[in-house]
């Protein structure tokens, strides 16, 4: 039997961290426009935004997004990866965690975007992982940080 060829470990392309964010938030966006057409969802979950300003509510969703980066994609597959050298152990299990954990009461249509959300951004930073380690990092935050602009977005519309 033939060995597997090992991952080529070079230089981080700036050209490949452009495609793989800009697909992933292709993918990311058209995924969650085909959630919202597939699951309608009641109207009048955004009334509780209304008291905080544009700035803060910007500034909060970005932090949010970072935090969610690192705790739920960027942790839990360099522990596996460390500890059972297995990454994509620890992508399931913080896929798992942020899934059930954070979005279990938000029905059936918050289930299917949070999934989307976390294949797409811990796709994107097991991808470019195999390049660079400060690469991955930016790009899943990036990714996160791309879901939030689209959700504020689909919020003003």
């Amino acid at each position: 039997m033939t060995e597997a060829a090992p991952l080529k470990r070079g230089m981080p392309s700036p050209l490949r961290f452009l495609c793989l964010l800009l697909s992933g938030a292709v993918a990311l966006i058209a995924g969650l426009v085909l959630i919202g057409i597939l699951v309608p969802q009641p109207a009048g979950r955004a009334d509780k935004l209304m008291g905080i300003s544009p700035g803060t509510l910007v500034a909060r969703g970005y932090l949010v997004m970072a935090l969610e980066a690192i705790a739920y994609t960027m942790a839990p597959i360099e522990i596996a990866r460390r500890l059972w050298k297995r990454p994509l152990l620890g992508a399931v299990a913080g896929a798992a965690i942020y899934v059930i954990g954070i979005h279990w009461d938000n029905g059936w249509r918050g289930l299917a975007a949070a999934t989307w959300i976390v294949v797409i951004v811990s796709g994107g930073y097991l991808l470019e992982r195999t390049r660079s380690l400060p690469w991955a990092t930016a790009l899943a935050i990036s990714l996160k940080f791309a879901f939030w602009t689209f959700a504020l977005v689909a919020l003003a519309v």
